[in-house]
C-alpha cells in the first residue's frame, strides 16, 4: 500500500516539474520568435498567442527601454518565466490530482 502512495506522488512530482519546464520553455519561445518576427503581422501574431499562453509576459512592461540596465532586464525575464513555470507546474500539479484521484486502480 506505502509503495503505491509512494509511486503516486512520484508520479505527480513528475508530472509538475515537467509542466513547469514546458512553462519556462514556452515562454522563451515565444521570447524568442517575437524578437525574430522583429515589427509587423508576425510579430503581433506572436503577442496575441503570448498572451494566451504566456500570462506572466506582462511583466515585461516593468522595462522601460533604453534606460534599463542589463541585471534590471536579466531579472525582469527570469521573473516572467519562473512564473510561467509556476503557473504551469500549478496546472501539472492539479493534473496529477486528477490523476490519483480519477485513475484506475489494478487488481494483483
Amino acid at each position: 500500500m506505502k509503495e503505491n502512495v509512494r509511486t503516486a506522488r512520484q508520479t505527480m512530482f513528475k508530472t509538475t516539474l515537467w509542466f513547469f519546464f514546458a512553462g519556462v520553455l514556452l515562454a522563451a519561445t515565444l521570447e524568442a520568435l517575437w524578437r525574430m518576427a522583429g515589427y509587423g503581422p508576425v510579430s503581433y501574431a506572436v503577442e496575441r498567442v503570448s498572451r494566451v499562453l504566456w500570462p506572466s509576459s506582462i511583466f515585461k512592461m516593468a522595462l522601460d527601454g533604453e534606460r534599463d540596465s542589463a541585471s534590471q532586464v536579466a531579472i525582469i525575464y527570469t521573473l516572467s518565466f519562473a512564473a510561467n513555470g509556476v503557473l504551469y507546474g500549478f496546472f501539472g500539479l492539479l493534473v496529477g490530482l486528477a490523476k490519483k484521484v480519477f485513475g484506475t486502480t489494478t487488481v494483483n
